[in-house]
């Protein structure tokens, strides 16, 4: 996986002008590919991939009432210190 090479990409399109013009003129995500590698960034269709199921799943907890699981997330609150939430699940 070329995650970093991914990350690389999104951070020299941000300072580079003519680079995100390129890549905002491309129609899908293979042209995208393309240009990224003639480019020479060595992306991935799997980089893309992944880059959309963590910003779909993190979108989802975002929008989520869950309350984050301790063990999992270093520095969060025990679960016993959470205020406790009604049954009603209405947003």
């Amino acid at each position: 996986m070329t995650r970093t090479e991914l990350e690389r990409l999104v951070a020299d399109a941000e300072r580079q002008p003519q680079l995100r013009q390129h890549l905002s003129q491309c129609g899908c995500w293979q042209e995208l590919l393309q240009a990224a590698h003639r480019w020479g960034y060595a992306v991935e269709p799997s980089d893309l991939q992944q880059a959309s199921r963590e910003a779909h799943a993190s979108r989802f907890l975002e929008r989520s009432r869950l309350r984050p699981i301790p063990d999992l997330l270093p520095g969060a609150p025990a679960a016993q210190s959470w205020p406790r939430r009604s049954a009603n699940t209405a947003r």
